[in-house]
């Protein structure tokens, strides 16, 4: 997860792997703010995009097309 975010954010690899568990970092992709958050609730190293909707949907769609099997997780994923 953390190398498919980094190359579709353009956020250092080394930076997240730095972020302790819940913690976030900012980043902005066509002109438009996300906050990433390191999210392990799996007990795997994944992250949430937060962001506006457009903004949040364009990314998701960057980690689709650049990652063949990527899968979004959700809290409904959790029940």
């Amino acid at each position: 997860a953390r190398d498919a975010v980094a190359a579709v954010t353009g956020a250092p690899p080394a930076a997240l792997a730095a972020l302790a568990p819940y913690a976030h970092a900012t980043v902005t992709l066509d002109g438009a703010t996300l906050l990433l958050a390191r999210v392990p609730e799996l007990g795997l190293d994944g992250f949430e995009l937060v962001g506006a909707p457009a903004a949040v949907d364009a990314a998701w769609e960057r980690l689709r097309h650049a990652v063949p099997g990527v899968v979004a997780v959700g809290d409904d994923a959790l029940t």
